[in-house]
Protein backbone atom coordinates (compact mmCIF):
# COMPACT_ATOMS: atom_id res chain seq x y z
CA UNK A 1 0.00 0.00 0.00
CA UNK A 2 1.07 3.57 -0.69
CA UNK A 3 2.09 5.42 2.50
CA UNK A 4 -0.55 7.92 3.48
CA UNK A 5 -3.15 6.47 1.11
CA UNK A 6 -6.69 6.16 2.50
CA UNK A 7 -7.59 2.77 3.91
CA UNK A 8 -9.99 0.77 1.72
CA UNK A 9 -11.43 -1.98 3.94
CA UNK A 10 -13.55 -3.44 1.13
CA UNK A 11 -10.87 -3.49 -1.57
CA UNK A 12 -8.49 -6.24 -0.40
CA UNK A 13 -11.05 -9.03 -0.63
CA UNK A 14 -11.85 -8.02 -4.20
CA UNK A 15 -8.52 -9.59 -5.16
CA UNK A 16 -10.32 -12.92 -4.73
CA UNK A 17 -11.86 -13.89 -8.08
CA UNK A 18 -14.02 -17.00 -7.73
CA UNK A 19 -16.09 -18.68 -10.39
CA UNK A 20 -19.70 -19.58 -9.62
CA UNK A 21 -18.70 -23.19 -9.01
CA UNK A 22 -15.99 -22.16 -6.57
CA UNK A 23 -18.25 -19.67 -4.81
CA UNK A 24 -21.07 -22.14 -4.13
CA UNK A 25 -18.59 -24.48 -2.48
CA UNK A 26 -17.78 -21.89 0.17
CA UNK A 27 -19.54 -21.51 3.49
CA UNK A 28 -19.61 -17.74 2.99
CA UNK A 29 -21.73 -17.94 -0.16
CA UNK A 30 -24.63 -19.71 1.52
CA UNK A 31 -24.47 -17.67 4.70
CA UNK A 32 -24.54 -14.48 2.65
CA UNK A 33 -27.35 -15.76 0.44
CA UNK A 34 -29.55 -16.54 3.43
CA UNK A 35 -28.61 -13.39 5.33
CA UNK A 36 -29.21 -11.01 2.41
CA UNK A 37 -32.46 -12.73 1.47
CA UNK A 38 -33.67 -12.37 5.05
CA UNK A 39 -32.67 -8.72 5.06
CA UNK A 40 -34.77 -8.10 1.94
CA UNK A 41 -37.99 -9.26 3.62
CA UNK A 42 -38.89 -5.78 4.87
CA UNK A 43 -37.98 -3.82 1.75
CA UNK A 44 -41.48 -3.94 0.21
CA UNK A 45 -43.72 -4.87 3.11
CA UNK A 46 -42.86 -2.22 5.64
CA UNK A 47 -42.79 0.88 3.38
CA UNK A 48 -46.12 -0.15 1.83
CA UNK A 49 -47.66 -0.55 5.30
CA UNK A 50 -46.40 2.56 7.07
CA UNK A 51 -49.50 4.67 6.41
CA UNK A 52 -52.03 1.96 7.43
CA UNK A 53 -49.92 1.14 10.51
CA UNK A 54 -50.35 4.73 11.68
CA UNK A 55 -54.00 5.16 10.69
CA UNK A 56 -54.91 1.86 12.39
CA UNK A 57 -53.38 3.25 15.58
CA UNK A 58 -55.70 6.26 15.44
CA UNK A 59 -53.45 8.80 13.74
CA UNK A 60 -54.87 11.06 11.07
CA UNK A 61 -54.01 10.50 7.42
CA UNK A 62 -52.01 13.72 7.50
CA UNK A 63 -49.87 12.44 10.37
CA UNK A 64 -49.45 9.09 8.62
CA UNK A 65 -48.34 10.94 5.49
CA UNK A 66 -45.76 12.85 7.52
CA UNK A 67 -44.53 9.52 8.90
CA UNK A 68 -44.07 8.22 5.37
CA UNK A 69 -42.26 11.42 4.43
CA UNK A 70 -39.91 10.94 7.37
CA UNK A 71 -39.32 7.36 6.29
CA UNK A 72 -38.48 8.38 2.72
CA UNK A 73 -36.24 11.25 3.77
CA UNK A 74 -34.29 9.11 6.19
CA UNK A 75 -34.03 6.26 3.69
CA UNK A 76 -32.40 8.66 1.24
CA UNK A 77 -30.09 10.19 3.84
CA UNK A 78 -29.11 6.69 4.98
CA UNK A 79 -27.16 6.15 1.76
CA UNK A 80 -24.74 8.89 2.81
CA UNK A 81 -24.54 7.73 6.42
CA UNK A 82 -23.88 4.05 5.71
CA UNK A 83 -21.70 4.96 2.71
CA UNK A 84 -19.47 6.99 4.99
CA UNK A 85 -19.07 3.97 7.26
CA UNK A 86 -18.39 1.60 4.35
CA UNK A 87 -15.35 3.70 3.46
CA UNK A 88 -13.99 2.99 6.93
CA UNK A 89 -15.21 -0.50 7.87
CA UNK A 90 -15.64 -3.83 6.13
CA UNK A 91 -19.02 -4.23 4.40
CA UNK A 92 -19.74 -7.20 6.65
CA UNK A 93 -19.78 -5.03 9.77
CA UNK A 94 -21.73 -2.21 8.16
CA UNK A 95 -24.51 -4.56 7.06
CA UNK A 96 -24.42 -6.17 10.49
CA UNK A 97 -25.03 -2.73 11.98
CA UNK A 98 -27.87 -2.14 9.47
CA UNK A 99 -29.53 -5.39 10.54
CA UNK A 100 -29.12 -4.70 14.26
CA UNK A 101 -30.64 -1.26 13.71
CA UNK A 102 -33.60 -3.00 12.07
CA UNK A 103 -33.95 -5.43 14.97
CA UNK A 104 -34.06 -2.56 17.44
CA UNK A 105 -36.23 -0.11 15.49
CA UNK A 106 -39.00 -2.26 14.00
CA UNK A 107 -40.65 -3.28 17.32
CA UNK A 108 -40.83 0.39 18.33
CA UNK A 109 -43.99 0.63 16.23
CA UNK A 110 -45.61 -1.52 18.94
CA UNK A 111 -44.15 0.41 21.87
CA UNK A 112 -44.01 4.13 21.16
CA UNK A 113 -47.23 6.14 21.21
CA UNK A 114 -48.23 9.69 20.40
CA UNK A 115 -45.95 12.02 18.43
CA UNK A 116 -42.89 10.02 19.56
CA UNK A 117 -44.03 7.14 17.36
CA UNK A 118 -43.06 9.19 14.29
CA UNK A 119 -39.47 8.39 15.26
CA UNK A 120 -40.20 4.77 14.26
CA UNK A 121 -40.69 5.69 10.61
CA UNK A 122 -37.42 7.62 10.53
CA UNK A 123 -35.43 4.82 12.18
CA UNK A 124 -36.92 2.18 9.91
CA UNK A 125 -35.95 4.35 6.93
CA UNK A 126 -32.38 4.45 8.20
CA UNK A 127 -32.15 0.64 8.16
CA UNK A 128 -33.99 0.03 4.91
CA UNK A 129 -31.97 2.72 3.14
CA UNK A 130 -28.77 0.95 4.12
CA UNK A 131 -30.03 -2.44 3.00
CA UNK A 132 -31.25 -1.18 -0.36
CA UNK A 133 -28.16 0.88 -0.99
CA UNK A 134 -25.38 -1.52 -0.07
CA UNK A 135 -26.52 -5.15 0.26
CA UNK A 136 -25.43 -6.05 -3.26
CA UNK A 137 -21.97 -4.62 -2.61
CA UNK A 138 -21.23 -7.77 -0.60
CA UNK A 139 -20.80 -10.03 -3.61
CA UNK A 140 -17.87 -8.32 -5.34
CA UNK A 141 -16.18 -7.71 -2.01
CA UNK A 142 -16.27 -11.42 -1.13
CA UNK A 143 -15.97 -13.09 -4.54
CA UNK A 144 -14.53 -10.49 -6.90
CA UNK A 145 -16.04 -8.99 -10.05
CA UNK A 146 -14.92 -11.44 -12.72
CA UNK A 147 -17.89 -13.79 -12.32
CA UNK A 148 -20.20 -11.39 -10.48
CA UNK A 149 -23.10 -11.79 -12.91
CA UNK A 150 -23.40 -15.55 -12.53
CA UNK A 151 -22.92 -15.43 -8.75
CA UNK A 152 -25.57 -12.78 -8.12
CA UNK A 153 -27.82 -14.32 -10.76
CA UNK A 154 -28.04 -17.49 -8.69
CA UNK A 155 -29.09 -15.63 -5.55
CA UNK A 156 -31.42 -12.99 -6.98
CA UNK A 157 -34.52 -15.22 -7.49
CA UNK A 158 -34.68 -16.24 -3.82
CA UNK A 159 -33.99 -12.68 -2.66
CA UNK A 160 -36.69 -11.27 -4.95
CA UNK A 161 -39.19 -13.91 -3.85
CA UNK A 162 -38.64 -13.22 -0.16
CA UNK A 163 -38.72 -9.47 -0.73
CA UNK A 164 -42.04 -9.87 -2.52
CA UNK A 165 -43.61 -11.82 0.34
CA UNK A 166 -43.09 -8.98 2.82
CA UNK A 167 -46.13 -6.98 1.74
CA UNK A 168 -48.21 -10.15 1.70
CA UNK A 169 -47.12 -10.96 5.23
CA UNK A 170 -48.10 -7.51 6.47
CA UNK A 171 -51.50 -7.78 4.77
CA UNK A 172 -52.04 -11.27 6.20
CA UNK A 173 -51.17 -10.00 9.66
CA UNK A 174 -53.70 -7.16 9.43
CA UNK A 175 -56.47 -9.30 7.91
CA UNK A 176 -56.10 -12.33 10.15
CA UNK A 177 -55.33 -10.71 13.50
CA UNK A 178 -56.60 -7.16 13.10
CA UNK A 179 -53.13 -5.87 13.86
CA UNK A 180 -49.77 -5.46 12.15
CA UNK A 181 -47.98 -6.87 15.20
CA UNK A 182 -47.43 -10.34 13.71
CA UNK A 183 -45.95 -8.88 10.54
CA UNK A 184 -43.73 -6.50 12.48
CA UNK A 185 -42.36 -9.35 14.60
CA UNK A 186 -41.75 -11.38 11.43
CA UNK A 187 -39.76 -8.47 9.99
CA UNK A 188 -37.83 -8.16 13.25
CA UNK A 189 -36.99 -11.87 13.07
CA UNK A 190 -35.80 -11.48 9.47
CA UNK A 191 -33.50 -8.63 10.50
CA UNK A 192 -32.16 -10.82 13.29
CA UNK A 193 -31.41 -13.62 10.82
CA UNK A 194 -29.66 -11.11 8.55
CA UNK A 195 -27.52 -9.94 11.47
CA UNK A 196 -26.52 -13.52 12.30
CA UNK A 197 -25.58 -14.08 8.66
CA UNK A 198 -23.28 -11.06 8.61
CA UNK A 199 -21.77 -12.06 11.94
CA UNK A 200 -20.93 -15.57 10.72
CA UNK A 201 -19.67 -14.66 7.26
CA UNK A 202 -15.93 -14.30 7.52
CA UNK A 203 -14.10 -12.73 4.57
CA UNK A 204 -12.43 -15.14 2.18
CA UNK A 205 -8.67 -15.39 1.88
CA UNK A 206 -6.97 -14.69 -1.40
CA UNK A 207 -6.10 -17.84 -3.32
CA UNK A 208 -2.36 -18.49 -3.52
Amino acid sequence: PVPGAPRRPNAAAAEVHLTLGEAVRTHSFWVLAVGLAAGSFCLNGLPASIIPIYTDRGFSRETAAWAFTLYGSMSTAARFFWGYLINRFHIRWVLYAVAVEGVLSTPLFLVLDGPASLVCAALVGLGIGGQIGFAQMVWPVYFGRTHLGSITGLTRPATSLIMGTGSGMMAFSADSTGSYALGLWAITASWFLAAIGMLLCKPLKKKP
